[in-house]
């Protein structure tokens, strides 16, 4: 997943968009639910903004990378499914 990024004086990057929860929802095709619960447990993290909770789109593929790799070894139970 390719992103524009923004530099800083400090020569830091930004994400030039945040995903919501909903949005990281339907790129990995789970529910919002499973968004939260993968946060809680560590495998992906997010960005706090007061009460919003947003997610770079790097980490998302970073994610999606993780769970390939350890696809190929290994089933893992990566939360809840929705019905």
């Amino acid at each position: 997943m390719a992103t524009a990024t923004t530099t800083t004086e400090a020569s830091q990057e930004i994400p030039a968009k945040l995903l919501t929860e909903k949005e990281v929802a339907s790129i990995l095709n789970c529910c919002e639910k499973t968004v939260f619960t993968l946060r809680k447990a560590g495998k992906i993290r997010a960005v706090k903004i007061n009460a919003a909770v947003r997610y770079t789109p790097a980490e998302v593929d970073r994610f999606i990378q993780s769970q390939m790799t350890q696809s190929e070894s290994s089933e893992t139970d990566n939360g809840p499914e929705c019905s």
